[in-house]
């Protein structure tokens, strides 16, 4: 198995520790201690537990059952593989929360969704069916979540609908596609768990699931008769979308005039899940282009797909001409929202709402408010609450 640490985001000394013969570092790092960051513990151990050390693996296994909602959402980035995604979908605790953060992440792959439409609760069909760049990318997934008795009926037609008006409804797969289900616990001893729970020891039942390798190697239900492909440690997807590598590879040169709208036309031929792929995938001019797609969830798939810098973001957030999703998308992101140039763009564009721009003015100092207000660019209300605020604070 080749892994990609760099990819995993594991530092060169962790990859070290992980290549080593060195058992008891192997444990350490199996039980969380001498990681960088919860991110970097959530890749290691999904690697140590295929670790051909029995006690490796099982540890790694047992510390991973262990892992909280809490820990998960500060542990699952932007730049999460797309196989830590699919392995803690598959095999840790499950969240509602969790799944729905996932089933967000431009990092996500098709079987990863199918997992999540399957077994995700009611309250939360309606927040993944939202997420339409998904379900445009991989339309097969609607009938995993039509599978899912805890989907309501209306959430389902409002996405075929939508689906249908994008062109990109798809039949039904022959069969019903169903995810792995973890085996119930091989529990050989009531009283004994029950002494066990109340002493605030490990579960015997567990502790031998885990031995044996249960937990991570459970047999799979099925639903109609066919079951979900088994998980593979395989870092090497093969990608459905091929791009042309002015699309993707970035360059320091900015492209000709003919080179750009050359790009322009490849993209303009792109179905929408394609082009909804690239806004994850492509580089600048790619970005650059698609951002001012008139499919919405094109535009807004460029600023979710983690690579657009806050020299980017500011170039949006002042563009008027940009779609209101874009700039609300970009309001609502913290990461954008923490930069100056970001804030003073989308307090000057009139298609940011007005009570957004009212909060960016509270955080200006002098000069920028001295800027805004004598700014015939941007509107009377910010212009003027500008003023105001620039005499209250400064001129007293």
């Amino acid at each position: 198995m080749s892994i990609p640490y760099s990819q995993l985001n594991i530092a060169p000394v962790t990859q070290e520790k992980l290549e080593s013969n060195d058992i008891a570092q192997k444990m350490q790092l199996a039980q969380g201690q001498g990681c960088t960051s919860d991110e970097e513990a959530l890749a290691v151990s999904m690697i140590l537990s295929q670790d051909p050390n029995p006690s490796v693996s099982a540890l790694a296994k047992s510390s991973l059952s262990k892992w909280t909602e809490e820990v998960l959402e500060i542990a699952i980035t932007r730049q999460t593989h797309s196989k830590v995604l699919e392995f803690t979908v598959q095999f840790l605790p499950a969240f509602d929360r969790i799944d729905e953060l996932i089933f967000q992440s431009a990092n996500l792959n098709e079987r990863t969704a199918k997992l999540i439409a399957q077994r995700i609760g009611k309250e939360s069909c309606q927040h993944i069916a939202n997420t339409r760049q998904t379900f445009l990318l991989y339309p097969v997934v609607y009938w995993s979540l039509k599978a899912n008795p805890n989907c309501p009926l209306a959430v389902l037609e409002r996405l075929e609908a939508f689906l249908k008006q994008q062109k990109s409804f798809v039949d039904a797969p022959k069969t019903t596609v169903v995810s792995k289900q973890a085996p119930k616990l091989p529990i050989d001893n009531i009283l004994l768990e029950v002494m066990t729970a109340i002493q605030s020891k490990p579960s015997p039942a567990l502790q031998k699931a885990l031995d044996s390798q249960l937990l991570l190697n459970a047999p799979s239900s099925s639903v109609n008769g066919l079951e979900l492909e088994a998980f593979s440690f395989d870092f090497d997807e093969e990608d459905t979308f091929d791009f042309d590598a002015s699309l993707v590879q970035d360059s320091d040169d900015e492209p000709e005039d003919t080179e750009f709208k050359s790009l322009e036309q490849q993209i303009r031929d792109m179905p929408v899940g394609k082009r909804i792929k690239l806004a994850y995938k492509g580089n600048k001019e790619a970005r650059s282009i698609l951002i001012r797609d008139t499919n919405k969830s094109v535009s807004v798939a460029v600023l979710k797909s983690g690579k657009v810098n806050a020299g980017e973001a500011a170039k949006y957030a002042a563009n008027r001409n940009l779609s209101d999703e874009v700039i609300r998308t970009i309001c609502a992101t913290k990461e954008y929202m923490r930069k100056h140039n970001v804030r003073m763009a989308l307090v000057g564009n009139p298609k940011t709402p007005t009570k957004v721009a009212m909060g960016i003015l509270m955080t200006l100092g002098k000069r920028d408010l001295q800027a805004l207000a004598k700014n015939r660019s941007v509107s009377s209300n910010i212009s003027k609450a500008a003023l105001k605020r620039f005499k209250t604070e400064f001129q007293r």
